[in-house]
């Protein structure tokens, strides 16, 4: 971690208290921080007015810390900064593991650097915390697709299923992966149960439509695309796929 800027000269007499530091600024909220390729490019210096920590104050929970850090991560990354915000998010992991937003964000700045096998080390370190497990695991099950490795994807997902059971996006990632290797029978409870937690998310009653016509369950599928065709904001290709199978 970057050291903490000198303390700022003090404007009033030396024997009169200095104020509380102010607070750092935060960068606005909801907003995800963009990918862009990760290029070599040197440390700014620190934003005027961050939190500077006296001697004698004592240090914030490693919560707190990490989560400091990790502002400031996405502060450097939307700046550009791409080596410092992975710097600041690998500081706050060191303070907290458990912070999630900090490995999956510095995972996506791997994976767009190609660093594969450096993305999957550090997702699977989160799949051993039980706290950012579930999304430790979706993560790095995408990743495996996407490095062609669906079955080692879905055995990942199946070993930790106890921790995606309130999880639509686990039931409906899993589904679709049991699809795709033929298991349309295990697909189809998998699209139920994903329904059943978000019923009104297209994506999974169209999953469900093509694992049930997969099964051989024509009239079936036809009301589940039915289902999806109703709902908003179904992706232009289910949509398609719907549309053409609804014919």
């Amino acid at each position: 971690m970057i050291a903490a800027a000198p303390p700022r000269k003090a404007a009033t007499p030396k024997t009169q208290k200095s104020s509380n530091p102010p607070k750092p600024q935060e960068p606005p909220a909801a907003v995800a921080p963009s990918r862009p390729p990760v290029v070599a490019l040197p440390q700014e210096p620190r934003v005027a007015g961050e939190a500077r920590i006296d001697k004698q104050s004592r240090l914030p929970p490693p919560a707190e810390r990490a989560e400091l850090e990790y502002k400031r991560g996405v502060l450097a990354q939307r700046q550009g900064h791409l080596d410092e915000a992975a710097g600041r998010y690998r500081g706050a992991l060191e303070d907290y593991p458990e912070h999630a937003a900090a490995r999956q964000t510095l995972a996506g700045l791997l994976i767009d650097a190609k660093r594969f096998d450096d993305a999957e080390e550090l997702l699977r370190k989160g799949v051993e915390l039980p706290p950012v497990r579930l999304a430790s695991t979706l993560a790095l099950a995408r990743l495996k697709v996407e490095r062609s490795q669906v079955p080692a994807a879905l055995d990942l997902l199946l070993k930790h299923a106890a921790s995606g059971e309130r999880s639509a996006e686990y039931q409906g990632f899993a589904a679709a992966l049991l699809n795709r290797v033929g298991r349309t029978a295990e697909a189809v409870e998998r699209y139920q149960a994903a329904t059943r937690l978000a019923p009104n998310e297209g994506r999974w009653w169209a999953g469900l439509g093509i694992a049930l016509e997969a099964a051989g369950k024509a009239a079936e599928a036809r009301e589940a695309y039915q289902k999806a065709r109703a709902l908003p904001g179904l992706p232009a290709d289910l949509a398609q796929h719907i549309e053409q199978r609804m014919r």
